[in-house]
């Protein structure tokens, strides 16, 4: 598919300059994109990143061929957690995929607090669209757990959408999804109370870990978010966001551990959010 083919359908923009952004407080910044010391892509090209490239919607529809290309353009970046990857206006390099851990995605908004607007888990791609319309990063990226990236160069990975159809409309279709999600997320600011936002958030957590719900239906959570992260995924302030999980906590309804949530019971708070419904 050619440059206007792909503009006609995503939208061409001018390169902005690099971010004059200030990195967020109390994040761990690092110099972006850095070199990693022993980054070794051979060793990630496994069997699982593969498999990751095969069940992607956008990165399946590339062809053997053009998966080793983006491969032998990329490399493997570790990052601590509170480490920022990317920071809102940044200028993009990479197109980056999440082998392991879990990544924040937030912005800034005019008053300078944090809203958080996504999780990004193992498999999911970030800044494929800023990449093929050639914009600055629009968000920031901070690791929540420990984390390893791989770093897919976003010039490779434009040219190579650029001529492959299928897999354009399948990133038009993810990013469908995720203005759809965005959407109910303001929808429910202004419509749910804070009990059932609150609720809708954690159950939003349960899809991400890999284990299975233990003896009573407790699902632990491997992204442990501050009660401040809560709240800016919800729209409550970190008080009330408090108050609302240790009334949780009494009810049994999840765990805590120095104020952070650990577990929880998807039925019990499916129930909370269907009464604030």
């Amino acid at each position: 598919m050619s440059s206007m083919n792909t503009a006609a359908i995503l939208g061409e923009r001018a390169v902005l300059p690099p971010s004059t952004f200030a990195r967020m407080p109390g994040h761990v910044a690092a110099p972006y994109l850095r070199p990693v010391p022993s980054a070794d892509i051979g060793h990630a090209a496994g069997p699982r990143l593969h498999q990751m490239f095969a069940t992607h919607p956008a990165l399946r529809t590339l062809s053997p061929a053009e998966r080793q290309g983006l491969l032998q353009g990329s490399r493997v970046r570790t990052l601590r957690r509170k480490e920022v990857a990317g920071s809102e206006g940044d200028p993009v390099n990479h197109v980056f995929l999440v082998l392991d851990g879990y990544i924040k995605l937030s912005r800034l908004v005019s008053d300078g607090s944090e809203v958080l607007l996504d999780i990004a888990s193992p498999s999911a791609c970030i800044g494929e669209f800023a990449a093929l319309q050639q914009q600055p990063l629009d968000v920031t990226l901070t690791a929540l757990t420990p984390c390893r990236l791989l770093l897919m160069n976003a010039r490779h990975f434009r040219q190579t959408f650029e001529r492959q159809s299928d897999g354009l409309r399948a990133l038009v279709s993810l990013a469908g999804d995720r203005l759809l999600a965005m959407t109910e997320t303001l929808v429910d600011i202004c419509a749910l109370p804070a009990a059932g936002r609150l609720a809708k958030a954690l159950l939003r957590l349960a899809p991400l870990s890999s284990r299975k719900a233990a003896t009573g239906g407790t699902v632990s959570l491997p992204v442990r978010l501050s009660q401040s992260e809560i709240g800016m995924m919800t729209g409550v302030c970190r008080e009330a966001v408090n108050k609302q999980l240790r009334a949780w906590l009494a009810d049994g309804l999840l765990d805590m551990t120095a104020g952070v949530v650990t577990a929880i019971r998807p039925a019990a708070l499916t129930e909370v959010l269907e009464i604030a419904t």
